[in-house]
């Protein structure tokens, strides 16, 4: 039996109260580019490998199942693991003109994840459940961060998302461990993003 519950931590935190600007479609060259900006496994510790979704993540109902689900058609993506798959690292980005609509639309997706569980014969074999918000730097214009805590048999690890703008984009930084989520990882891969996106950009 699957069942599910909205998730309330991120929705919250809606932007819908603030006013929009009228924002441009961002061309198909655009997002080619985009790609350029991205982690490689260069830029991280030996030991990384670049994967490809949905292979590894997309797994729970608490994520997205492609790039696109989070920051829409024109995002680009890309997913790391670590030698036996785990710890898992994924990195989205997107551009717009528009300030705040990307950033609002994707905290709405991230609350619009549910949390669930799923059984068998009265044994909880799977659940998600979302944790909220969790204290991060002060990145870019504006960030967020948000954890969900996973079981799959047993086996217990939590998920982060650090949501950055700095305009005119979104980057969103997802990490995965066992136990509980290692905050100083995910910090200090969102700050390689960002800083290599804002080194890329103003070459």
């Amino acid at each position: 039996m699957l069942r599910k519950a909205a998730i309330v931590g991120v929705a919250a935190l809606s932007l819908s109260a603030l006013p929009l600007e009228s924002g441009a479609t961002v061309s198909a060259s655009v997002s080619r580019s985009l790609q350029g900006l991205l982690l490689t496994t260069h830029d991280l510790p030996p030991g990384w490998t670049q994967e490809h979704f949905p292979s590894l993540y997309g797994q729970h109902c608490t994520t997205p199942k492609s790039v696109t689900e989070l920051v829409g058609p024109k995002g680009v993506g890309s997913i790391f693991a670590r030698r036996g798959g785990e710890p898992l690292l994924v990195e989205y980005l997107a551009q717009s003109s528009n300030r705040f609509a990307p950033l609002e639309s994707a905290i709405s997706k991230l609350g619009t994840f549910a949390s669930c569980s799923l059984s068998s014969n009265g044994r909880v074999l799977y659940s998600s459940t979302n944790d909220g918000v969790f204290q991060v730097p002060f990145y870019g214009d504006w960030s967020l961060g948000t954890r969900v805590h996973n079981v799959v048999r047993g086996r217990r690890s939590e998920l982060g998302y650090l949501l950055i703008r700095k305009y005119p984009y979104l980057l969103i930084v997802a990490y995965e461990n066992t136990g509980s989520l290692n905050v100083p990882e995910i910090n200090s891969f969102a700050s390689k993003a960002l800083a290599k996106l804002l080194d890329q950009r103003a070459r």
